[in-house]
């Protein structure tokens, strides 16, 4: 595999040739479709809008354009509560030794499963978002959360994640020496990760986050079917890597035949991929 380099306007476009082959069976339409079925179960569920940018289409001359709106996903402004819920959930099934497919939402918040596991504490390093998804499923699930923040949160998004009965700490440490804390506090008191980046050793959660996230995803491919498109180029933020992956590794296996090009977007000055 060999990465080449272009810029241009003050872009820079890193291009792999040959594209990649191996698609992960971890991010399979059959997943996806198990992932749904929980999410399904929460209270508030429904899809999120596939917006047609009208404007944009007029102006450029596209077919179509499409943006995925995740504002009004269950009321958070944002989609990382479906990773942070489905994640806590495999953590609860984990506990109780059954697969989640077998625990339907009903008895994962009943007085049964928390008398038999007690009450567990899940903590996770955040600068809002993904934070505050965890803070929310553990809300639902009677769960505790510590949620560590890094120098500079703004207070709007620690009163958010406050008001899911989540213990939040604003530290004096950056984003990295945050995650750290996490761990150190997690080891410490018996506490569970819940992060949405990996590390040597330190796989599974993260990747059931990446799989929560492909309700998006499957909710994106029944709207653009039901609007008879087919995508030829896909944008997704690079952030940590987590939802680009889960966008790329799913819909790289819905759309083959074209295959779309997808276009992972960062800012140099927060290079977290390349």
């Amino acid at each position: 595999m060999e990465i080449k380099e272009i810029t241009n306007q003050n872009c820079k476009y890193l291009i792999q040739t040959p594209p990649g082959r191996d698609l992960p069976a971890t991010l399979s339409p059959a997943t996806a479709l198990g992932v749904r079925a929980f999410h399904r179960q929460l209270p508030g569920y429904k899809p999120t809008p596939l917006v047609r940018l009208e404007r944009l289409v007029r102006a450029w001359g596209f077919n179509d354009i499409f943006i995925k709106d995740e504002a009004p996903r269950f009321g958070l402004k944002a989609f990382k509560v479906l990773g942070g819920s489905y994640a806590v959930a495999r953590l609860v099934c984990q506990k109780l030794g059954r697969p989640l497919s077998e625990v339907p939402y009903a008895q994962l918040v009943s007085d049964d499963v928390r008398e038999r596991i007690g009450q567990i504490t899940l903590t996770t390093a955040t600068d809002g978002n993904h934070g505050r998804g965890v803070a929310w499923a553990a809300e639902r699930l009677g769960q505790k959360a510590v949620v560590y923040m890094p120098k500079g949160s703004a207070p709007s998004r620690v009163t958010a994640i406050r008001s899911h009965g989540a213990t939040v700490e604003v530290t004096d440490l950056n984003y990295d020496d945050a995650v750290r804390l996490a761990c150190r506090m997690a080891e410490e008191n018996g506490w569970y990760v819940v992060q949405d980046t990996a590390w040597e050793g330190y796989t599974a959660v993260p990747l059931w986050i990446m799989q929560g996230y492909l309700t998006m995803c499957s909710e994106t491919v029944d709207q653009l079917r039901a609007e008879d498109a087919y995508p030829t180029h896909i944008f997704v933020q690079a952030g940590v890597g987590a939802l680009a992956g889960a966008v790329v590794g799913y819909l790289a296996q819905v759309f083959q035949e074209p295959r779309p090009k997808f276009i992972i977007i960062e800012p140099t000055n927060a290079a977290c991929i390349f």
